[in-house]
């Protein structure tokens, strides 16, 4: 059942679950291996939201879409389930309801714009139980926005990663945004290292490696849980290219792959960025 109380400015639409089932949402085939165990990957792009989680707590991961999206999330649950999800370029109303499909929430949304409305919070409740005292996180702006202006890389070159069918498309694309350098096209590129095609997945670590930094070091720690020996040989050379502290904390995890090769590599490159160091 669904109803929505209008309000000056904005509306809120009440979803009540039917009763609560077993199990959450689970992964789509053939990701398991290409994301990290605790690990969340959130993308979000005119208006559409890019999801790939495992094992992460529910408080855990919507906390991070309220900062990507920009609302503000009010949490009457503690929310400390954990879950696996992945989908990708789903409006956050759709997102939402995938997401929370055994609970009880409500969406608040901002018209005052014009026609076209805006998520502005989330209320999340406990279902079956008393709720708790709410927790309120405030995200006044979608970190899109901040970064807008900032930007020289066409949407179309960052929705192709998501949507195109095309695994050549894809490939293209994320090489485009590895061309722009800018550091705010990594958690795009984070995405990408999920990405059903091993090409798309190689040139996603070849671009974290361009743009280089901490944040993408750290965004190649995914890439060593690939499925491919040799991808995660080229996510040690990438990490051997960006050097630095967090490089070399993240390449530990190589040194216990179960491909010598891997390891092998990961001990060279390791040495290499210590005698860069000293």
């Amino acid at each position: 059942m669904k109803v929505l109380t209008y309000l000056t400015g904005i509306y809120i639409a009440l979803v009540l679950s039917p009763i609560a089932q077993s199990g959450g949402a689970s992964s789509a085939p053939g990701t398991q291996g290409r994301s990290l165990q605790g690990a969340h990957l959130v993308g979000f792009i005119d208006g559409r939201l890019t999801v790939n989680a495992r094992d992460v707590s529910l408080r855990e991961l919507l906390t991070e879409i309220a900062r990507k999206s920009g609302f503000t999330l009010v949490l009457l649950s503690p929310l400390q389930d954990k879950m696996t999800v992945e989908f990708k370029q789903l409006p956050l109303r759709n997102a939402f309801e995938r997401i929370l499909r055994h609970r009880n929430f409500a969406v608040e949304y901002d018209t005052s714009a014009g026609a076209s409305s805006r998520v502005a919070g989330l209320w999340v409740f406990q279902n079956g139980e008393q709720n708790g005292p709410a927790q309120t996180i405030v995200f006044t702006k979608p970190e899109a926005d901040r970064s807008q202006a900032a930007t020289a890389v066409d949407n179309s070159v960052v929705q192709a990663v998501f949507v195109s069918p095309n695994p050549e498309d894809r490939e293209d694309a994320v090489e485009t945004l590895g061309q722009s350098g800018q550091t705010d096209q990594i958690d795009n590129l984070s995405l990408a290292l999920t990405d059903v095609n091993a090409d798309v997945r190689d040139a996603a670590i070849d671009a974290l490696a361009d743009i280089g930094g901490d944040e993408a070091a750290q965004a190649l720690a995914v890439a060593l849980g690939d499925e491919n020996a040799a991808l995660r040989e080229g996510a040690v050379d990438a990490l051997g290219k960006i050097g630095g502290d967090t490089a070399m904390q993240v390449l530990a995890a190589a040194l216990q792959d179960n491909d010598e090769f891997v390891r092998e590599t990961a001990t060279e490159v390791l040495s290499q960025i210590k005698s860069q160091s000293n």
